[in-house]
Formats: structure tokens, C-alpha cells, sequence
């Protein structure tokens, strides 16, 4: 528990212990927080612990069934002759026909099976974190678009108000403007409860208190490359934690199905001993005791048993046909989503990095200087503070295609936190 402890704290501080003992804000990157999901979430633990569980179950059957050893004495007199028999043997029952053997390699796949369904939990860990991460990060920026925006509308209210009290301004526009103002504030309040929200969920994620994230700075790389260099069709054939997880149980139910077939037959045990005869009056007598049995399949329900296991390979058999046809759905969703969104998201980002500050105080000096009605100011504003806002938009949702494409490949498309 302490060393769990003391990971995630280093997690949350994120650069070097100097930065972590001073004064500064302590940094979260999102490569340490999708650690600490993958170490810490209780979804990837169990799906270990189901792992570790089967890996035991398969290794018991694997095992031969325990031998059974019976000692018999028995002991008769007649007219004082008294005679003793004692028969000691151990009963082996052997797998001549490979049912325990094969339901051995359903369970070993079975075990294969968990281990991957083990790193599909961690995959959904990690994109859950990074959904959560960066819905933080976007509303961050919201956040930071409506503050400059209240701090606009103050400064216009100000020069409205010495207009008004100069008779050059009339009162609906004054009027309208505290009106607008209270608006953008609203949308302060809101972009700062969607920040909270998602900080206190990505907080879960990483097994801490709801109000651990409340004074941490949260860094990614906020532009990652949304179109990988790669095809449809090359992404199609990549070994997917579901598909494979589902081909394994498949072919664990047909082991199972010809495990059922050949546990129909009876299984002969093999018994070795020795006897002892004695009596009064005789010499002891020393011998071997060999035999062989075999069970009757009277009860055995005929071929219930082959039906159900058949059923079951009939299951798993379409759960992966299911499996791959919503893999491919899903897969060809989430490409097409990237190359359509990504380059409109590249455009408007190049204007707001060269224009977005330059506007906001064009805009100002423009409304100050008297160039700018306030319905022409209003206007002005809400655009760029609306562009703001689909900028962060598009952003969030190629982040959330491209965490969608990197559990479903598994392939790693967030470049390392610098």
C-alpha cells in the first residue's frame, strides 16, 4: 500500500523532484495518469485476477485424477482352523482417450483468453483516462476563452456606462450589455463545472479522492498526429484484444465439444497389488493382484452432454462473427471520422494560433475608439468566443477517435509528454 502510495504521488508531480519540492503547480501528464489506471484500476486488476485464476484452473486439469488405494481384510475360521486374507492395491484411472487432455486445452485457451481480455480492460482504462483527460483540458480552455470574454464585456460596460452618463450611448444598449454579460458568465460557470466534473472522474480513474486533481496542471500533447499513416485495410488485419479473446473462446469450446464426445466413452482403471493368506496351521502365502475396470455408461444421459458442449462451440462460434462484424464497424467509424474532421481542425487551429488574440483586441480598441456599434461589438465577440469553442470541440472529438482507434488496434498514437 505504501509503495502504491508513493507511485501515484509521483505520477501526479510528473517532472523532476526540484519542480516537485518547489512552489509550482504540481503537473500531471497524461502518460502518468494512464499509468496509474493501468496499475491502479480495479477493472484491470480483476481481469488479471480472472487470469491468474485460470491459469490455475487449467493447470488442475491437466492433472491426472488421484489414485485410489483400498486395503481388504478378511478373516474366516472353522472347527479351529482359522485362515486371514489381506489384499492391498492402488486403482489408477487412465485418459486413453484424451478427454482429459483436450478439456486440459480449453482451459489452457480459456486462461490465453482472459490474458488478453486482461489487456483489453487496460486499453479501456487508458481511454477512459484519456477521455476524461482531455475533456478536462478542453474545458480548461473554455474556461480560459469565457474569462477574456467577462473581461471584455467589463471593459465595454465601463465605456458604456461613461457614454450613458455623457448622454452619447442610450440606456437599451447599456441595458443589453449587462444582459450579454451575464450570458458570458453563465458560460464561465459552466465551462468551469464541466472541468470539474471531468477532473473529479479522471480522478477516480486513477484510484485518488474526488478533490485530488482540483490544483493540478494537466499536460498532454494536444496535437498528436489524428491521421496515422496507415490504411483501413492494414488497420482491419491487426490482431484486435476482442477478436483475439473471442477466436481463443472459440476454439476452447471446440476442444470442449470433442472433450464431450470422447468423455462418452468409458475410462478404464488399472488396479496393482498384493495379497497375503495365512492360517493356523499353514504356511503364509504371497501374491500379485492385477486388474482392470471399466464403468458402465448407464447414466450418463446419452448425448445431452455432446449437445450442450456443441451448443456452446455454436455460441462462441457466432459471438465471434458478431465480435468481427462490429470491430470492422466500429474500426471504419472512427478512420473515416479522423480523415474527415482532421483537416478542417487544422485550419481553424492555424487561425486561432495567428489571429485568436489579435481579434479579441482589434475588437476592444475598435468598440473603445467608437468604430463598433454594440450590436456590431456583440457580434464580433460571440464569434470568436463560438470559434473558440468548436476549435475545443473538434479537438475533443479527434482525441476521443484517435483514443478509440489505439484500444481497438492496439497500437500506441499519443506521442510521450515532454
Amino acid at each position: 500500500m505504501r509503495r502504491c502510495a508513493l507511485f501515484i504521488c509521483v505520477l501526479f508531480l510528473g517532472l523532476n523532484p526540484p519542480d516537485c519540492l518547489s512552489a509550482q503547480v504540481p503537473v500531471l501528464t497524461l502518460d502518468s495518469a494512464r499509468a496509474a489506471a493501468r496499475a491502479t484500476h480495479p477493472d484491470v486488476r480483476a481481469a488479471r485476477s480472472r487470469t491468474r485464476g485460470a491459469r490455475a484452473e487449467a493447470t488442475v486439469l491437466g492433472q491426472l485424477p488421484n489414485p485410489t488405494l483400498s486395503v481388504d481384510r478378511e478373516a474366516s475360521g472353522v472347527r479351529g482352523v482359522g485362515m486371514s486374507q489381506v489384499i492391498a492395491q492402488v486403482e489408477q484411472s487412465l485418459d486413453v482417450w484424451g478427454a482429459r487432455s483436450r478439456r486440459r486445452d480449453a482451459a489452457g485457451l480459456l486462461a490465453d483468453a482472459a490474458a488478453v481480455r486482461a489487456e483489453a480492460a487496460a486499453a479501456l482504462a487508458e481511454e477512459e483516462v484519456t477521455l476524461a483527460f482531455s475533456a478536462a483540458v478542453a474545458a480548461g480552455w473554455r474556461e480560459g476563452v469565457a474569462q477574456r470574454t467577462l473581461a471584455a464585456f467589463d471593459r465595454a460596460v465601463r465605456i458604456i456606462t461613461e457614454r450613458l452618463a455623457a448622454g452619447d450611448a442610450a440606456g437599451l444598449n447599456a441595458r443589453r450589455l449587462q444582459l450579454e454579460r451575464t450570458r458570458a458568465l453563465a458560460e464561465l460557470v459552466r465551462a468551469q463545472h464541466d472541468r470539474h466534473t471531468n477532473l473529479v472522474t479522471l480522478a477516480a480513474l486513477i484510484g485518488q479522492p474526488p478533490s485530488a486533481l482540483t490544483h493540478v496542471e494537466l499536460r498532454m500533447d494536444t496535437l498528436p498526429n489524428f491521421t496515422p499513416a496507415l490504411s483501413l485495410d492494414s488497420l482491419s488485419r491487426l490482431p484486435a484484444y476482442e477478436l483475439v479473446a473471442l477466436s481463443l473462446e472459440r476454439q476452447a469450446a471446440d476442444h470442449g465439444a470433442v472433450a464431450a464426445v470422447k468423455g462418452r466413452i468409458p475410462i478404464p482403471s488399472v488396479r496393482l497389488g498384493a495379497k497375503w493368506d495365512g492360517g493356523t496351521g499353514l504356511p503364509d502365502q504371497r501374491g500379485l493382484v492385477v486388474g482392470v475396470s471399466l464403468p458402465l455408461p448407464i447414466w450418463n444421459g446419452g448425448g445431452a452432454t455432446v449437445d450442450v458442449a456443441r451448443a456452446k462451440a455454436d455460441v462462441a462460434g457466432a459471438q465471434l462473427e458478431s465480435g468481427q462484424r462490429a470491430f470492422a464497424s466500429e474500426l471504419a467509424s472512427v478512420w473515416e471520422g479522423l480523415h474527415e474532421h482532421a483537416a478542417a481542425f487544422r485550419a481553424l487551429h492555424a487561425q486561432i494560433e495567428a489571429n485568436g488574440s489579435v481579434i479579441l483586441d482589434a475588437i476592444d480598441v475598435a468598440f473603445a475608439e467608437g468604430e463598433l456599434t454594440v450590436t456590431e461589438w456583440l457580434d464580433a465577440l460571440r464569434t470568436n468566443q463560438d470559434t473558440a469553442s468548436l476549435h475545443a470541440e473538434l479537438w475533443l472529438e479527434l482525441v476521443g477517435r484517435l483514443a478509440r482507434l489505439e484500444r481497438l488496434t492496439g497500437l500506441s498514437l499519443f506521442t510521450e509528454t515532454l
